[in-house]
């Protein structure tokens, strides 16, 4: 476990967390992506919606398919991206996911660090689908729901900050950005690593 060694240190740690994930415990899909891809026994793969295959006979190939389905995944529909993925599950069907509650913290494991003042958790969504081409009803479930859910479940240990998922629609982003506002969000962050500085902009780091 993490958690001494963050003690020691004194190092806060904000854990982002889907709401669908804690409840259910599949993983979150581009986490299933790699991980399939990563365990499969197959030595390539290939699949309609892409048009090359891809030599699955080191880790290091692998995780370069990973890194492709996943780019291309994230730049879909929530609805595309779910029958997208499902042929890819028919496809590396020999890689069975463990069992739940070895992937997954479940949501009385995660209380039990609430009173640890080195940890808070933030919202990654419902199921952590894209934001490309997504419809404002479908947002406020990622948006909205995921913040109204988790506050509930964790009070003062949630802190109002939203993870971006992958693929997002630069078309709706002051449509979301308001989502995020007017629902109470005080700031939202990314994959993108860098620096920030007084003044950036909290819906932008």
């Amino acid at each position: 476990s993490l958690m001494p060694i963050l003690k020691e240190a004194r190092i806060p740690v904000c854990i982002m967390l889907s709401t669908h994930s804690i409840h259910s415990g599949e993983m979150v899909w581009m986490d299933e992506v790699v991980y399939r891809l990563a365990t499969t026994s197959k030595s390539d793969i290939s699949v309609k919606y892409v048009d090359r295959s891809f030599p699955l006979t080191t880790p290091a190939e692998r995780s370069v398919a990973a890194a492709h389905f996943v780019e291309h995944l994230s730049h879909c529909h929530p609805e595309a991206l779910q029958v997208k993925l499902t042929e890819l599950r028919e496809t590396l069907e020999d890689s069975s996911l463990p069992a739940p509650s070895e992937r997954i913290a479940s949501i009385s494991q995660l209380k039990e660090l609430m009173d640890n003042p080195l940890v808070s958790f933030g919202a990654a969504g419902q199921c952590h689908w894209p934001f490309y081409e997504i419809h404002l009803n479908e947002a406020s479930k990622e948006i909205v729901d995921a913040k109204e859910e988790l506050s509930a479940l964790f009070d003062k240990a949630f802190v109002p900050v939203f993870f971006y998922p992958l693929g997002f629609d630069k078309r709706r982003n002051q449509e979301l950005l308001n989502l995020m506002m007017d629902c109470g969000y005080e700031a939202a962050i990314s994959r993108n690593t860098g620096i920030c500085h007084p003044g950036d902009n909290m819906f932008r780091l």
